[in-house]
């Protein structure tokens, strides 16, 4: 970014710019400036601002470990999200997604005065879907598995109890086979309905190659689908062998 000094010269009906102003707004017949905050302004040509607001947004492809970072990089105050403070919260890897992020120009290191060592700003977009994934996941983490596979044809069950509860109010639709449920090695319930098992499984098993092994992180990424319902799915094809799950959670097809 370069900075450009501008003189300010008080005149009669106002004042006059002079110096490295922008051809841009040197030929504009009018400006607008907006406060930010004290001793910060932003000079813009006039309509600027709302012809961009009123600009379709656009839409922001990302990984599921860059919008996980996302996540955790809006949930610092602005005032502590300096590169010092965020260092000690990221791990090696989330580092690595940061300054991916940064290429993409998702993520931007904003200086001044009071940041002298820079702050990270997110685009606004992007802090939206992020705020979105940050509810959404509040949300499910919260819900109880029969509230979530009535929701979705998908739930994780974390406990004897809540698998209790589940086997007995679905027990004849499991009997029948409109649900699936499986224990997975980590003791996990992993329990999905047949309807939503046959919408995924072939476009899950194109994901997967017999040659290259994948995260769950990554496939969900390539079909745009939730990490807990592409593990869910991935369980089942595993147990059916049609899939196999390699060191580090990691997938080929077999």
């Amino acid at each position: 970014m370069v900075c450009l000094a501008i003189k300010v010269v008080k005149a009669k009906d106002g004042i006059l710019l002079s110096g490295g102003v922008p051809a841009e707004l040197a030929n504009a017949s009018e400006v607008e400036i907006f406060p930010l905050r004290d001793g910060a302004y932003l000079l813009t040509l006039k309509g600027f601002i709302e012809s961009k607001a009123k600009a379709p947004a656009q839409s922001i492809s990302l990984s599921q470990k860059e919008r996980e970072v996302l996540s955790k990089l809006v949930g610092i105050k602005f005032e502590k999200r300096v590169p010092k403070e965020v260092d000690k919260i990221l791990s090696a890897e989330e580092k690595k997604v940061l300054q991916q992020l940064i290429e993409k120009r998702v993520v931007h290191i904003f200086r001044d005065s009071k940041y002298p060592d820079g702050v990270y700003s997110v685009a606004d977009a992007a802090f939206n879907a992020a705020k979105e994934q940050q509810a959404a996941a509040a949300t499910q983490e919260t819900q109880h598995p029969i509230e979530q596979f009535e929701k979705s044809g998908w739930a994780v069950i974390e406990n004897e109890k809540e698998a209790a509860e589940f086997g007995e109010k679905y027990s004849e639709e499991m009997r029948s086979g409109l649900i699936r449920g499986i224990k997975g090695f980590d003791k996990k319930y992993y329990v999905i309905s047949h309807r939503f098992y046959q919408a995924w499984q072939k476009k899950v098993l194109s994901a997967l190659s017999k040659n290259e092994e994948k995260t769950v992180d990554e496939i969900s990424a390539e079909l745009k689908l939730l990490p807990s319902a592409c593990r869910c799915i991935l369980v089942h094809l595993c147990n059916e062998g049609e899939a196999m799950e390699r060191h580090g959670g990691r997938y080929i097809k077999v």
